[in-house]
């Protein structure tokens, strides 16, 4: 398997890199590879096409339109 070695990275983008490691439960270096490779998959999305998933997976879940009054029963309750 190839090797590389990656230098002279700024000590902010390091620590970021090494909190996500921590907080996902991986290696400084898998951390890397996982960002390099989830950087590199897909491709352009079509915008009209992703509004028109969310829009029909919108009309499957019967939910009543967000008003002002379930906000604020929403706060009283609490959140689980």
């Amino acid at each position: 398997m190839p090797t590389m070695t990656i230098k002279n990275i700024p000590e902010d983008l390091y620590f970021k890199i090494r909190q996500s490691a921590v907080e996902n439960g991986r290696s400084i270096n898998s951390e890397v590879i996982y960002c390099l490779k989830r950087s590199f998959q897909g491709g352009p999305v079509d915008r009209e096409e992703l509004l028109a998933k969310f829009k029909a997976l919108r009309e499957k879940i019967p939910l009543p339109p967000l008003t002002d009054e379930i906000l604020h029963s929403s706060k009283e309750e609490g959140r689980p």
